[in-house]
């Protein structure tokens, strides 16, 4: 999975819109110059948006996304990430543009584990001219209030060693960092719901700007 940090120009940092739960359709954030960007649930007419976006990552957005040296998203994985399952899984999309030239810049989702039914595993990336801007955190902040609106015990995601602004990103937002129980290339963030009551931190970024 990747993150939202860059070291490359993009658009400006966002400030300001908290927008309304995801759960309850879509959130909008704000950026300092006036633009927006959407973040709404995947739809079944995405995948053409999705490939798109999978394609124009850089390899190393994609290797973090994916943990492979992927070129080219198959088909049948663009029909599953557009098509989730309603009752465990959540998939959602941050757009910007209008109408007309909207376009993806981040893509989130967390899905079953099939041998643990009480947890979920998320991945999450964004575009590689949208990073640094709190486009994940807002994601990932999403992610965790539905998982846990859901009853949803676990939440966790595997990290690259060498993707050390995922790292601490998620441990910003109050994840864990463990040891992955069988690949030494992987980290595991992880996050304890509807356990002992945690208050999930609002992303520094829907309120001022992220720090460099």
């Amino acid at each position: 999975m990747d993150t939202d940090r860059s070291s490359g120009p993009g658009p400006r940092r966002m400030r300001g819109s908290m927008g309304l739960p995801v759960a309850r359709g879509h959130t909008t954030l704000s950026l300092v110059d006036s633009g927006q960007v959407l973040i709404r649930r995947v739809r079944p007419d995405d995948g053409d948006l999705l490939a798109s976006f999978f394609n124009q990552l850089s390899p190393q957005s994609r290797r973090r996304r994916f943990h492979s040296g992927l070129r080219e998203v198959p088909q049948s994985w663009l029909d599953q990430f557009t098509h989730p399952d309603e009752d465990g899984e959540l998939a959602l999309l941050a757009l910007a543009g209008d109408a007309r030239t909207e376009v993806c810049v981040g893509e989130a989702r967390y899905a079953l584990v099939d041998d643990a039914p009480q947890q979920r595993e998320f991945a999450l990336v964004v575009a590689d001219a949208w990073q640094g801007l709190g486009i994940g955190s807002r994601l990932l902040c999403e992610l965790t209030r539905h998982a846990e609106d859901r009853g949803v015990e676990t939440l966790y995601g595997d990290v690259l060693r060498d993707n050390p602004p995922m790292l601490g990103l998620a441990q910003r937002l109050g994840y864990r960092l463990l040891r992955h129980p069988t690949d030494a290339t992987l980290l595991r963030v992880a996050q304890t719901l509807n356990g002992p009551r945690q208050q999930i931190p609002v992303p520094f970024s829907c309120c001022e700007p992220a720090p460099a």
